[in-house]
């Protein structure tokens, strides 16, 4: 499996330089399995304000569950589930229910799926941190 890892920088009403990392957690086409999908290093220091995941299939009978960790501590206020019938979900709550969390250059992102739908076809899982850079 080839992981593709994109930074791209864009202009942010309101933030001077906005920033997208993305990553591939698995191919298009195989089911998802639980474990850890894939870990990165951060290229930047960087301000994370929304996680986006979606899947290329989405699951038939419940829910995908991933989990992002910085450093091997969850920085989600609860795990991103993408539903059943549903190709994408997205949050904005960090732990302690913050509003945006913060990544320093170098911190291993490691993001886990916890759980995948139990009729094993969703595949195609790709997530996206939107920000801006520190």
């Amino acid at each position: 499996m080839a992981v593709v890892i994109n930074t791209s920088e864009q202009t942010v009403t309101g933030l001077s330089s906005g920033a997208i990392l993305g990553a591939a957690c698995s191919d298009e086409t195989t089911a998802l399995s639980t474990g850890q999908a894939v870990a990165l290093d951060v290229p930047h220091d960087m301000v994370i304000t929304g996680v986006y995941a979606s899947l290329t299939t989405a699951g038939t009978t419940s829910a995908v569950e991933v989990d992002v960790e910085d450093e091997g501590v969850s920085i989600l206020s609860a795990a991103l589930s993408i539903s059943a019938g549903v190709t994408n979900a997205e949050t904005s709550t960090f732990a302690g229910s913050a509003t945006e969390y913060a990544l320093t250059k170098g911190d291993l992102l490691t993001i886990d799926v916890d759980a995948v739908d139990s009729g094993g076809t969703a595949a195609g899982l790709k997530i996206f941190f939107e920000g801006y850079k520190a």
